[in-house]
Order: C-alpha cells, then sequence, then structure tokens
C-alpha cells in the first residue's frame, strides 16, 4: 500500500496524512513532498515506511495535534521507520503516551522500544525527537542519540526515572554514543536522573551546573 502526499508540490504548500485505523498489508509506505507536511500515525499493524521528503516535517506517532492531552503507542504493533530529508530547520518525530501511566523503553540513535507498544520505530534525519510521558512511574532509558538531532523526554505526574548510559538501566556503561543534545524536562513528582560513565575511558573532564551536564 502506498500513500503519496502533496503531490507534484504544486501549490507550494504541506500536507496533512492522518492513519487511525488499521491497514493490513505486507508493507505501508507513506510518502510526503517537498514542502512542510503534517503526518499522524495513531496505529500500525503491518511494517509500515514514512518518507517525508524535503520540508520541514512533523510526525506524530501515537496522538495528533488536535488531542494533546490523549496519546498511546499500545497501537504501533508492527515495525515503523521513520525517513526524514532535506529541511532547514528540520523535521520533529514526536511520540506521546500521555493516556498511559507507568511505562519503560529503550531509546538509542537509531531506535525506540518498549513504551508498550508490540513493535518498534526507528528513525534517520530526524533533527527534533521528542518522548511525552504519561503519569504513573516511568523508567527511559537512554543508551545513545544522533548526531545532529535533539532527544527531548517530558515526564509525567509521576515519579519518573532516566538512566543515560550505554548500558542503561545498569549504568556500568559509557556516554560516548550520546552524539545529540539530550534535554530531560522531569515534570510532577520525585524524578530521578542517572547519567553513568562509569565504563568509559579515563582522563575525561565534565562540567555539571544545576541545569546541565
Amino acid at each position: 500500500v502506498e500513500i503519496r502526499g502533496d503531490w507534484g508540490n504544486a501549490d507550494g504548500e504541506g500536507t496533512l496524512i492522518a492513519l487511525h485505523g488499521m491497514i493490513t498489508a505486507p508493507e505501508v509506505e507513506v510518502f510526503g513532498g517537498d514542502d512542510g507536511d503534517t503526518i499522524i500515525l495513531t496505529r500500525v499493524d503491518s511494517t509500515t515506511a514514512v518518507r517525508t521528503f524535503g520540508g520541514d516535517d512533523v510526525i506524530y506517532v501515537g496522538s495528533s495535534p488536535d488531542t494533546p492531552d490523549e496519546g498511546s503507542l499500545a497501537d504501533i504493533r508492527a515495525q515503523l521507520s521513520v525517513y526524514g530529508g532535506a529541511h532547514s530547520d528540520g523535521d520533529t518525530l514526536i511520540l506521546s503516551t500521555v493516556s498511559v501511566d507507568g511505562l519503560s523503553g529503550f531509546i538509542d540513535a537509531t531506535t525506540i522500544t518498549g513504551l508498550g507498544m508490540g513493535g518498534a520505530i526507528s528513525y534517520v534525519e530526524i533533527e527534533h525527537l521528542q518522548l511525552l510521558l504519561g503519569g504513573g512511574d516511568n523508567i527511559i532509558n537512554v543508551r545513545s542519540t544522533a548526531v545532529g538531532t535533539t532527544t527531548t523526554l517530558v515526564g509525567g505526574v509521576g515519579n519518573d526515572t532516566f538512566n543515560v548510559s550505554s548500558d542503561a538501566p545498569n549504568n556500568l556503561g559509557h556516554l560516548d554514543a550520546i552524539g545529540g543534545d539530550l534535554v530531560v524536562f522531569g515534570g510532577g513528582g520525585i524524578n530521578v536522573l542517572n547519567v553513568s560513565d562509569a565504563g568509559g575511558s579515563d582522563g575525561k573532564t565534565g562540567i555539571l551546573t544545576s541545569t546541565s551536564i
């Protein structure tokens, strides 16, 4: 199944593609155009690839801009691959679990797993990656971040734990693979940020302030 938006880019404006129901096929491909597109996926049942091409695009997974207080990745049941493209300010991938309490998940420079998903999400050429969490006590393990990508984690009202290390949550690894900026907003509750370079090479120097490392 192929779904194409902004066909021919004739009007100079982006397109909106919103997929909310079940699509059963060997493979689903969603294509944006050269303008800034908005692509929404709240359910993925078949292997799905999103290719945004040009423009500054926004891809929502688990929610939509019309329902910011709702969000779940439970219906991401197959592999979802998101491919950014050429752009000026960058593509944004927003994942929302705000309707679900107490999740755990893993983030690395190319892949996101857990978070209640039966499938997984891979991404490349995404300049802004955002994960919005719900209530309960969430555990997010960041093992690496992509060069050129700012990864932003937004906690909910529970007591969240954020582990940053190459072997998180064991936290005995290194930080060598943190290639892009990582921004953490704890939200409500009593939150914990564990950052470990225990397994890294000797002789490193760092600066710790009240808001940054």
